[in-house]
């Protein structure tokens, strides 16, 4: 089984410095103080643990859960612009596209122009 330990790129750095003098980076000198480092400092690092199902779940609807607030977003403001091209003498705008899709109703939006609200289907 690989062990992954997560290290301070500073402290590498600085590993780094104390045997390095002068001269430019070089890989295979890098690799070496590496192995160095996790040799003489393994009792101090703790391996990287994966995380539990639960934590991948929440995870997962999190980013699902900011896509959608995302997708919301973008389409209440597209309802507003909409409208405020629609109806210049209203000037509805932003908040009106927000509320409209907070309150359960959509607009129907064909070729950039607004029909009348329908109420959406309940599941």
């Amino acid at each position: 089984m690989i062990r992954i330990y997560p290290v301070n790129p500073y402290a590498l750095w600085n590993f780094r410095a104390a045997f390095a003098h002068g001269g430019g980076k070089n890989d295979p000198v890098d690799a070496r103080l590496i192995l160095k480092f996790l040799q003489d400092n393994r009792e101090h690092l703790q391996p990287l643990k994966q995380d539990s199902p639960a934590t991948t779940e929440l995870l997962a609807l999190t980013r699902e859960r900011r896509n959608l607030v995302e997708e919301r977003v973008a389409l209440a403001n597209r309802i507003g612009d909409l409208m405020s091209y629609s109806y210049h003498a209203a000037r509805p705008n932003r908040w009106l596209g927000e509320r409209l899709l907070a309150s359960g109703f959509a607009l129907s939006i064909d070729a950039g122009r607004v029909r009348s609200p329908t109420k959406r289907p309940t599941t």
